[in-house]
């Protein structure tokens, strides 16, 4: 964890970056209570987020995929069921077989999955 806070954010037109300003914080406990954002990816992103809520601050973390960019658009013309096994399949490309590692494979697709519970499965 980087142990900072962020003050503000605001995306540049210009450059097309984000400016972000920050301050050092010292630990979650002084967020508890609060909303939090994490923005991450997989289980970095997750740790930080489990980090924060332990103390009490009400976490919320975003991921941003280009394989779930992809799926975003496939999903305008091609069945949910089929955009789900295209992602499984090129997720199995991407990351190769996670199963050593203890990732089992789930038996509904992450899309399905969303929209059936709300939320999108974390592997």
């Amino acid at each position: 964890m980087y142990q900072r806070t962020v003050e503000s954010a605001e995306y540049s037109e210009a450059s097309k970056k984000w400016l972000v300003k920050v301050r050092n914080a010292s630990s979650g406990k002084e967020l508890h209570n609060k909303n939090v954002l994490v923005v991450g990816s997989g289980n970095s992103g997750i740790e930080i987020a489990l980090d924060l809520a332990n103390p009490g601050a009400k976490t919320s973390i975003i991921v941003q995929s280009q394989m779930v960019d992809l799926a975003k658009i496939m999903l305008k013309y091609f069945k949910l069921s089929l955009v789900d096994s295209l992602m499984v399949m090129l997720s199995k490309l991407v990351y190769g077989d996670l199963t050593k590692y203890g990732i089992r494979k789930r038996t509904e697709g992450p899309f399905y999955m969303k929209v059936q519970y709300g939320k999108y499965p974390v592997y």
